[in-house]
């Protein structure tokens, strides 16, 4: 066969005003722009598939999730994200198909408050691996699929020491949309740069079809699906609380762990 070659091109910009509720406090317009560029290239059963991307997205607000959160404060910034996606599927038989994925990329915050220094993203994984199965015939579909993620950062981001409500405008304050201001030698150095351990999962999904006439008045659809089917503690998150006695005591949050979904789907 006469091999297919594509190029593919894409940009756009965006924008996305968000309003704080509980003050009725319009915080400005979120836009920015993206741009991709895509290569394309199959030959009998193979498929080849890489993009690169970029990403700017301009006043992002960040409402701090820790102990040193303070209701109603945010903070605003800009967030940059580049990569490649690359995705290489192979085509066996009528019946059967397999594809392997990985992602490069890196994600990049600069908050108004911290000046120059630029943070890592919550959301930043460098590297992302999927390996996926399918097995499909007239009435049945199966697929397997496992995945192994980098580590979210650790915390983010986390400060050396607690905010303070801003009593004396002379302490150095930041920007007023803030409402928070640094004690004396305190510093917004990030607490640490440190990753979770890396992540993985393995899923897997059985559906069956109920009526085997194509183009029917009505068709339907059964299936059970597993997520993370040997239950991997991937950890997302530190929280702290404080115990009746004023004891602070801090805990892992995980991500999904083993999880059954049965799915019924009738159409007509």
């Amino acid at each position: 066969n006469v091999p297919e070659k594509h190029i593919l091109i894409d940009y756009g910009v965006f924008g996305q005003a968000l309003l704080m509720l509980a003050n009725t406090e319009n915080v400005g317009i979120m836009d920015g722009q993206q741009s991709m560029l895509g290569l394309m290239y199959s030959k009998d059963d193979w498929l080849l598939d890489v993009e690169f991307y970029n990403k700017r997205t301009e006043n992002i607000t960040f409402v701090p999730n820790t102990k040193f959160a303070i209701g109603g404060d945010y903070i605003s910034g800009d967030m940059t994200s580049k990569g490649v996606d690359v995705l290489l599927k192979k085509t066996f038989s009528s019946k059967f198909t397999a594809w392997a994925s990985y992602s490069l990329s890196r994600s990049r915050i600069l908050y108004d408050s911290l000046g120059a220094e630029e943070l890592f993203s919550i959301n930043d994984q460098p590297h992302i691996l999927k390996l996926v199965g399918v097995y499909s015939t007239n009435r049945w579909n199966i697929s397997l699929g496992w995945k192994v993620m980098s580590g979210l950062y650790a915390q983010f981001p986390i400060f050396k020491k607690p905010f303070v409500p801003s009593l004396n405008q002379n302490k150095n304050p930041l920007p007023s949309n803030t409402g928070l201001a640094l004690e004396e030698g305190e510093s917004l150095t990030p607490y640490t740069e440190q990753r979770y351990p890396m992540m993985h999962m393995l899923d897997a999904s059985i559906s069956y079809r109920l009526n085997k006439k194509r183009g029917a008045k009505w068709n339907g659809h059964i299936g059970l699906s597993i997520l993370n089917i040997y239950n991997q503690k991937n950890i997302i998150e530190e929280v702290s609380k404080f115990e009746a006695d004023g004891t602070e005591v801090f805990s892992y949050g995980y991500s999904i762990g083993f999880a059954p979904n049965v799915m019924l789907m009738i159409e007509w």
